[in-house]
């Protein structure tokens, strides 16, 4: 009978180089969702690979994935740079993650379960502290695990997933600081928080839909009211970002 020790050693490396491609897609998503690498950072394969400490296979099937989810950019024979959506881009995917939010509001406030309610308030509570210190960056920390908590009391996977793939192209985090540093938006945008779980504890689906709506269409306003006063301080003479990999 053949041994199957070549096969097991085959299953093995497969196996590492998976695991290796995993942690480098799931870090690099994670840097370039939270804003640490900016649009137009220049991603060098040979770069990525000494930082992470793997061959550059993991690193290029990586890339090819965070390709494939929009984030970045693989230029034929110039080389591969973290994603800059257009301003227009950026407009169309705010407005869509805003309809999948009002309705998660809505299915939330349908049948939302004592925990969720628990640990919403307390998001709130933590979040008008932050609000009252003008601490608009803690803020900024607790906005995305409120909407999370109505997407998961949602309870529709799908829109979860379909969610999570637009805000990740979005990079959410930034944009969330950006559109808090408005003049006047931290307050506001708190008490819309407010107004939405209200609406949940009353089990109010239309109510809940409303707010979220209402809520999302100020956050889009700021948002690129912030992103066009940023884009006018772009110029085609820019250098691009230095990569933070090293």
């Amino acid at each position: 009978m053949a041994s199957t020790e070549p096969f097991r050693v085959h299953q093995q490396l497969v196996g590492a180089r998976r695991n290796a491609r995993s942690v480098v897609f799931e870090e690099l998503r994670r840097m370039i969702t939270s804003g640490e690498l900016e649009p137009d950072t220049p991603l060098s394969e040979t770069r990525l690979a000494k930082h992470f400490a793997v061959s550059r296979t993991p690193v290029r099937e990586a890339l090819k994935e965070l390709q494939a989810e929009g984030l970045v950019e693989i230029r034929a024979q110039v080389g591969t740079f973290v994603s800059r959506p257009s301003l227009q881009h950026v407009d169309e995917m705010v407005i869509v993650t805003g309809l999948l939010e009002s309705k998660a509001a809505g299915l939330t406030a349908a049948n939302p379960s004592d925990e969720l309610l628990g640990l919403m308030a307390e998001n709130l509570r933590d979040s008008e502290e932050a609000a009252s210190r003008g601490d608009a960056d803690a803020y900024a920390l607790l906005v995305p695990r409120f909407h999370d908590l109505i997407l998961s009391g949602s309870g529709n996977s799908t829109l979860r997933r379909l969610h999570k793939l637009l805000a990740n192209q979005l990079a959410y985090p930034s944009l969330v600081r950006s559109s808090l540093h408005q003049p006047g938006r931290l307050p506001k945008s708190v008490a819309e928080h407010r107004s939405i779980y209200e609406a949940i504890c009353a089990h109010d689906v239309e109510r809940a839909e409303r707010e979220m709506t209402s809520h999302v269409q100020f956050s889009h306003e700021n948002t690129m009211r912030a992103l066009r006063d940023a884009d006018r301080e772009i110029t085609g003479d820019l250098p691009r970002a230095e990569s933070r990999l090293s």
